[in-house]
């Protein structure tokens, strides 16, 4: 009888391990590109590499571009950047939900 209760504790174990390779994978946004059409000021563009992005406003007038950094932990995502016209650092935070990214009362739809 105490061979199969050693066996039985020995194999419990087992049945809370996770196999699941998910959990080493990180959020990232990596290749992905989203656009958020405005009619008053033209359109914004944020185009995310591994841990970067870049932010485009093309108006008729002009086009201006912003590089930064960000970090994604869904659904939430941080961005931060240095304003060209102050050089100092802000950041902005959204949320992403489907194919809509949310950042204040801005909203960009992911390209496919």
């Amino acid at each position: 009888m105490k061979k199969y209760l050693f066996l039985l504790l020995a194999m419990l174990p087992m049945l809370f391990v996770s196999c699941s390779s998910d959990d080493d994978e990180t959020a990232s946004l990596k290749g992905t590109t989203w656009v958020c059409p405005d009619e008053g000021e033209g359109v914004r563009t944020l185009v995310f590499n591994k841990t970067e992005f870049l932010y485009t406003l093309q108006s008729k007038e002009e086009t201006e571009s912003v590089k930064g950094t960000y970090t994604y932990n869904p659904p939430l995502i941080t961005l931060t950047s240095k304003d060209p016209k102050t050089n100092k650092e802000e950041t902005m935070t959204g949320s992403i939900k489907n194919d809509k990214l949310s950042i204040g009362e801005i909203v960009y739809t992911k390209q496919k």
